[in-house]
């Protein structure tokens, strides 16, 4: 029985008892009398009155003190935070139903207002995400269109518009994937595919970047028949290498392993020559993060963040391992709703 059932019907009970006080006074008054008398009497049906409107007012009191006000508390704080007032804390009383609610509005509540801070850090993010390479395209073009230029300098500032166009199109790309994403509550898992020839696509579409910086890569791929979504685990191995290489310095290596274990698929990737903190890792998927911007100024820090939703809307993990030593390890662990060749 639920606590506050239990408080109704205590409630009940007392009231009961203290309204069945007025009747017994009435028989004593007129103990000598008959019973069938009394009964009949004026003084009795004014008693009988008197007791219903006292158990009726009780009744009131009980059910406003217990539920009426507490709910009207809730009602007024509710409309407070849908004006945007989130200072806003419910008292918790007791340890009924309506306590549980007015704890969880009050965590609500908490929740809405860290959201309300990360929109605004959103928004601050993404305005200079944006605005950078707008900056550097209107630079640009505004010497460019003054004509005094040399052809080096024309082919050279080109150059950085087009970096910085393409730049403005993949964050664009990201935002939109992100909003997807976010709004998506089901994605369809019913494609059959060679996932194992899917980061081998990815490792080739990416050899100039990582033959640039002279990296070696270590690869040890099992022969894996999956069923998921192709296109988002695609995603997956993309961001994952392309962020293993962006962050491993030139002369290093990347180990990238893939296997099946307990009905699970694993999927591996270790670049070596950096660390990152453990403050780091605490925020390594939220949006817009960069670990050490100085150092890498062409990251957006969207990637990670696109790659944790995805893995999640896969029903998968994603763990990071990276320590003392120099180098850090992401792990994929997706379901094995897939066949093993």
């Amino acid at each position: 029985m639920k606590k506050l059932s239990v408080k109704i019907i205590v409630a009940s009970f007392l009231i009961f008892a203290v309204t069945t006080i007025i009747p017994r006074i009435t028989f004593m008054m007129f103990k000598d009398l008959p019973a069938q008398d009394i009964v009949q009497s004026d003084i009795f049906l004014l008693a009988m009155a008197l007791t219903a409107i006292l158990s009726l007012t009780l009744f009131m009191l009980a059910m406003k003190y217990m539920i009426i006000n507490r709910v009207r508390t809730i009602s007024y704080a509710t409309k407070q935070i849908a004006q945007g007032n989130f200072d806003l804390q419910v008292s918790v009383k007791g340890k009924d139903e309506i306590s549980s609610l007015s704890a969880d509005f009050n965590q609500m509540v908490h929740e809405l207002k860290a959201n309300e801070y990360l929109n605004k850090e959103f928004v601050r993010n993404f305005s200079h995400e944006f605005k950078t390479p707008m900056s550097a395209i209107k630079g640009y073009a505004e010497l460019i269109s003054q004509g005094n230029l040399s052809k080096e300098e024309v082919y050279e500032y080109s150059n950085i518009i087009a970096v910085e166009a393409s730049r403005l199109s993949n964050l664009s790309k990201n935002m939109l994937q992100i909003s997807i994403l976010d709004s998506t509550s089901i994605v369809k898992i019913d494609q059959e595919f060679n996932v194992s020839e899917q980061i081998r696509s990815v490792i080739q579409m990416m050899q100039l970047m990582w033959e640039k910086k002279n990296i070696e890569l270590n690869i040890d791929i099992e022969e894996i028949q999956m069923v998921s979504n192709k296109e988002l685990t695609y995603e997956i191995w993309k961001n994952l290498i392309d962020n293993a290489i962006k962050y491993t310095p030139e002369n290093e290596k990347i180990d990238i392993s893939l296997k099946c274990e307990n009905k699970n698929i694993i999927f591996e990737i270790t670049n070596y020559g950096i660390s990152i903190p453990q403050s780091d890792q605490e925020h390594i998927y939220d949006l817009f993060y960069v670990v050490e911007k100085s150092r890498l100024k062409s990251s957006s820090g969207i990637g990670l963040s696109i790659t944790k939703r995805i893995v999640d809307k896969l029903n998968g993990k994603i763990y990071i391992e990276s320590g003392n030593e120099s180098k850090t390890t992401f792990k994929v662990v997706l379901p094995k709703t897939l066949i093993t060749s």
